[in-house]
């Protein structure tokens, strides 16, 4: 039993990074996906949580304040983002989208919503379902278990959607 489930285990963690791959290949190769993954993580953060405090995205991203303060930089360069003094704490720099950045979040959502439609597509309703309560039910356990003080974590379960 025990190595059955190893087995299964490691089938999905290959089966997730094909997918990974091939669904950052797809957007490579229609010429969509303009961002880096991570510049494109910021953006939707950054949307989803606006204003956010630099402190806060670094920590929910599991960077460092160099890190971050580059990354950022970067978005920042592009005209999606602006970086504002707080008007309760001085001390705190938070992040905002520009109305450049909130129609980028805007493409990037419906590139990645084709996407999974398409992904989907060999998969009736009730397999659709089956697979999002799935996933639900990972991420509730993987909140609960790493990230107790946030159990939205920016994803699923009352969250925005980013998809």
């Amino acid at each position: 039993m025990v190595g059955r489930r190893n087995e299964l285990v490691e089938e999905m963690f290959t089966n997730m990074s094909r997918m990974k791959r091939l669904m950052a290949s797809c957007l490579r190769s229609e010429g969509k996906e303009q961002l880096p993954p991570s510049q494109t993580e910021v953006l939707l953060l950054v949307d989803q949580e606006q204003p956010v405090p630099l402190k806060q995205l670094a920590e929910q991203m599991r960077l460092t304040p160099g890190a971050i303060s580059q990354l950022v930089e970067g978005v920042e360069r592009l005209g999606f983002i602006k970086r504002e003094l707080s008007q309760q704490d001085r001390r705190v720099v938070n992040i905002t989208c520009t109305n450049s950045g909130k129609r980028k979040v805007a493409a990037v959502r419906h590139m990645h919503r084709e996407l999974m439609l398409d992904i989907v597509e060999a998969l009736d309703n009730t397999e659709l379902e089956a697979m999002v309560r799935m996933q639900q039910k990972m991420v509730a356990h993987l909140q609960t278990k790493y990230n107790p003080k946030n159990q939205e974590g920016g994803t699923g379960n009352g969250a925005k959607n980013t998809q």
